[in-house]
C-alpha cells in the first residue's frame, strides 16, 4: 500500500475495474476503488468533468471551450495534460469557472 498526499493528485481516470492516480510530477498508480467513491469521500477540491474523470481544482491551469458544449481542460502537472470534458458535464466546469 502506499500513501499519496492529495495536494500531489492531479486527476483521477476510471478505467474499467480501476482508477488511475495522476499526480503531478507525472507518475501514475492504480487504486481499486471506483471513481463514484472518490468522488463522494473528497472534499470539494475536485471536479467530476467526465464520466470517467475528476479533476483537482487546484491543478487546472486552463480551460478552452471545446464544441458540442464540452471543454477541454488543461491540467498544471508536468505534462501540461489536455482533458476533455464530457457533455453532460460543461454545466459543472461552468459553476466552477464562475469561482
Amino acid at each position: 500500500m502506499l500513501f499519496v498526499k492529495i495536494e500531489d493528485v492531479a486527476w483521477f481516470e476510471a478505467d474499467e475495474k480501476y482508477v488511475s492516480i495522476h499526480l503531478r510530477d507525472g507518475k501514475t498508480y492504480l487504486s481499486d476503488l471506483t471513481i463514484k467513491t472518490l468522488e463522494e469521500k473528497l472534499d470539494e477540491g475536485f471536479i467530476r468533468i467526465h464520466r470517467s474523470l475528476l479533476v483537482s481544482i487546484n491543478r487546472i491551469k486552463e480551460i478552452n471551450r471545446h464544441f458540442n458544449g464540452c471543454f477541454i481542460v488543461r491540467i498544471d502537472d508536468v505534462n501540461q495534460t489536455k482533458l476533455q470534458s464530457g457533455r453532460g458535464y460543461g454545466e459543472q466546469v461552468k459553476r466552477m469557472m464562475e469561482i
